[in-house]
Protein backbone atom coordinates (compact mmCIF):
# COMPACT_ATOMS: atom_id res chain seq x y z
CA UNK A 1 0.00 0.00 0.00
CA UNK A 2 1.63 3.03 -1.01
CA UNK A 3 0.17 6.57 1.24
CA UNK A 4 1.09 9.87 0.89
CA UNK A 5 0.41 12.61 2.75
CA UNK A 6 1.20 16.17 2.58
CA UNK A 7 1.33 16.76 -1.03
CA UNK A 8 2.82 20.49 -2.30
CA UNK A 9 2.01 21.65 -5.67
CA UNK A 10 4.31 24.35 -5.54
CA UNK A 11 5.76 23.38 -8.73
CA UNK A 12 6.80 25.98 -11.25
CA UNK A 13 6.83 23.17 -13.88
CA UNK A 14 4.53 23.99 -16.77
CA UNK A 15 4.23 20.32 -17.71
CA UNK A 16 0.67 19.43 -17.17
CA UNK A 17 1.48 15.41 -16.72
CA UNK A 18 3.04 16.53 -13.60
CA UNK A 19 0.75 18.71 -12.37
CA UNK A 20 -2.47 16.32 -12.77
CA UNK A 21 -0.03 13.67 -11.35
CA UNK A 22 0.68 15.95 -7.97
CA UNK A 23 -3.06 16.46 -8.40
CA UNK A 24 -4.21 12.81 -8.46
CA UNK A 25 -2.28 12.16 -5.49
CA UNK A 26 -3.31 14.74 -3.56
CA UNK A 27 -7.22 13.48 -4.19
CA UNK A 28 -6.50 9.51 -3.59
CA UNK A 29 -3.78 9.97 -0.70
CA UNK A 30 -3.57 5.54 -0.84
CA UNK A 31 -3.17 3.25 -3.18
CA UNK A 32 -3.31 -0.40 -2.82
CA UNK A 33 -0.79 -2.34 -5.44
CA UNK A 34 -0.56 -6.29 -5.76
CA UNK A 35 3.36 -6.63 -6.43
CA UNK A 36 4.31 -10.36 -6.82
CA UNK A 37 8.19 -11.17 -7.60
CA UNK A 38 10.65 -13.79 -8.80
CA UNK A 39 13.87 -13.74 -7.59
CA UNK A 40 16.62 -16.37 -8.09
CA UNK A 41 20.05 -16.79 -6.23
CA UNK A 42 23.23 -18.87 -7.76
CA UNK A 43 26.78 -18.96 -6.82
CA UNK A 44 28.86 -20.29 -4.41
CA UNK A 45 29.05 -20.72 -0.97
CA UNK A 46 29.50 -17.45 0.65
CA UNK A 47 28.91 -14.81 -2.44
CA UNK A 48 25.88 -15.51 -4.75
CA UNK A 49 24.72 -13.48 -7.58
CA UNK A 50 21.08 -12.90 -7.44
CA UNK A 51 18.10 -11.52 -9.97
CA UNK A 52 14.64 -10.04 -8.64
CA UNK A 53 11.81 -9.35 -11.30
CA UNK A 54 8.45 -7.87 -9.97
CA UNK A 55 5.64 -6.69 -11.40
CA UNK A 56 2.77 -4.34 -10.00
CA UNK A 57 -0.74 -4.19 -10.37
CA UNK A 58 -2.77 -1.99 -8.84
CA UNK A 59 -6.31 -3.23 -7.23
CA UNK A 60 -8.41 -0.36 -8.31
CA UNK A 61 -8.23 1.99 -11.63
CA UNK A 62 -5.28 3.95 -10.96
CA UNK A 63 -4.24 7.00 -12.89
CA UNK A 64 -1.09 6.92 -10.98
CA UNK A 65 2.32 7.30 -12.98
CA UNK A 66 4.32 3.67 -12.26
CA UNK A 67 6.43 1.72 -13.34
CA UNK A 68 5.01 -1.86 -13.72
CA UNK A 69 7.78 -3.67 -14.05
CA UNK A 70 10.85 -3.73 -12.07
CA UNK A 71 14.12 -5.71 -12.60
CA UNK A 72 17.11 -5.84 -10.18
CA UNK A 73 20.15 -7.56 -10.23
CA UNK A 74 23.07 -7.95 -7.58
CA UNK A 75 25.36 -9.86 -5.37
CA UNK A 76 24.47 -11.15 -1.72
CA UNK A 77 27.35 -12.53 0.49
CA UNK A 78 27.55 -14.35 3.66
CA UNK A 79 29.31 -14.09 6.63
CA UNK A 80 31.65 -16.82 7.04
CA UNK A 81 30.96 -18.25 10.17
CA UNK A 82 33.98 -17.92 11.66
CA UNK A 83 33.16 -13.99 11.80
CA UNK A 84 29.59 -13.71 12.80
CA UNK A 85 30.43 -14.86 16.32
CA UNK A 86 33.26 -11.50 16.88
Amino acid sequence: MANYTNIKRDLTISDSTNIAQLDYLGNNSTVMFWEPGVTIRGGWKYIKLQFQYVWSVPFADTRMKRDSHNASLGLFFTLAPRYRNQ
